[in-house]
């Protein structure tokens, strides 16, 4: 397998990532983002062969780096659902406060006499 067609195999997989993220289809990017692992572990051992290409060929060099932007908004679209992710899992379940509602919390040295909500203000 040449370097081209290595390279071909993985714009592929990354394409395949990016068109399921942007279609928000979950199934498909956990799909495509098994495969471009797995293409990435066989890529690794032609780089030191790439490295030499790209100082040689203009036009796997203008690949290599399309492909690394390509990967960039792919990593950057994953890392957007991740946050967007995280927030919609603590608007669901909130994360536990660190001051009891009622009496002394396991682990906590204050003793709380009375319930917070009775409190005094000040």
């Amino acid at each position: 397998m040449t370097l081209h067609d290595i390279l071909s195999t993985v714009e592929q997989h990354v394409a395949k990532a990016g068109d399921s993220l942007v279609a928000g289809d979950v199934h498909a990017l956990e799909t495509a983002s098994t495969a471009l692992r797995d293409v990435a572990q066989h890529l690794a051992p032609h780089l030191a062969a790439l490295h030499d290409a790209l100082a040689t060929d203009a036009l796997l060099r203008q690949r290599w780096q399309a492909l690394s932007l390509r990967l960039a908004a792919v990593r950057d679209g994953l890392a957007r659902l991740s946050v967007l992710a995280d927030r919609q899992v603590t608007a669901l379940v909130p994360e536990a406060r660190r001051d009891p509602t009622y009496g002394q919390s396991i682990g906590s040295r204050a003793p709380s006499a009375a319930a917070r909500l009775y409190r005094a203000a000040g």
